[in-house]
């Protein structure tokens, strides 16, 4: 079955996606299918799962972005401790924020094929939700999901783009990926066309961006972390 792709997988607009479920979540066409099996099953499992965070535009991660490196939004460290942005240079923020958070116009969630989920029914009562690694984790209060993904996703539509830590992103256990839906906009995503981007919108930090641009495309768009920078 063919589907129509997105027109723009930077996040500057939204065509191609089409609503789901409560009208409010836009997904790529050839995910909905599997979403709806992925919520149904883990339903029978004992996991209602809400969508925190699905498509977003540009200018939504320009803002998150934004926010985060002046310091209007906490930006959090590996051990989930918060950064002191005042201590760091310019190039330091960046990378701080790109630990979870991506340059706009490189994230995934532009694309309607990545989704951050948790299973909303084991929140404690009056529990503010992190969206941390630790909440995931053995001690967490979404563990017992967590250990039913792993189950699951190998033999679904989806998998986790970030599940292990190299360097670069964090690892996002809350996050899942249609697997040809991403491949597909990854391949027409395009890395000099992101460079132009980032000049033409003058977003937080654009000409430091500019100026590691290799670097940080590298390690926080590629996730190829430390180890293979010159």
């Amino acid at each position: 079955m063919s589907h129509s792709v997105i027109s723009c997988p930077y996040g500057l607009d939204s065509q191609g996606l089409v609503l789901w479920r409560d009208d409010k979540t836009l997904v790529h066409p050839a995910v909905a299918g599997d979403l709806e099996a992925l919520f149904s099953t883990a339903k029978d499992a004992g996991f209602s799962l809400k969508i925190v965070s699905g498509y977003r535009s540009f200018e939504r991660q320009a803002l998150i972005w934004r926010a985060k490196c002046f310091g209007e939004r906490t930006v959090l460290d590996h051990d989930d401790a918060p950064v002191d942005l005042d201590r760091l240079t310019p190039i330091e923020i960046i990378e701080a924020v790109c630990l979870w958070s991506a340059i706009p116009g490189a994230s995934r969630h532009h694309w309607g094929t990545d989704f951050d989920v948790i299973p909303e029914n084991l929140l404690p009562q009056g529990y503010k939700l992190q969206l941390t690694a630790s909440e995931y984790g053995e001690n967490g209060p979404f563990y017992p999901f967590a250990q039913w993904l792993a189950t699951y996703l190998p033999s679904s539509a989806f998998f986790k783009p970030y599940a292990v830590f190299r360097g670069g992103v964090g690892e996002e256990p809350w996050h899942i990926s249609h697997q040809q839906a991403a491949n597909e906009a990854q391949q027409r995503w395009k890395k000099n066309t992101f460079f132009e981007l980032i000049k033409n919108k003058e977003i937080a930090f654009y000409q430091e961006i500019i100026q590691n641009f290799s670097s940080l495309y590298r390690r926080f768009v590629q996730n190829e972390g430390l180890s293979n920078l010159s």
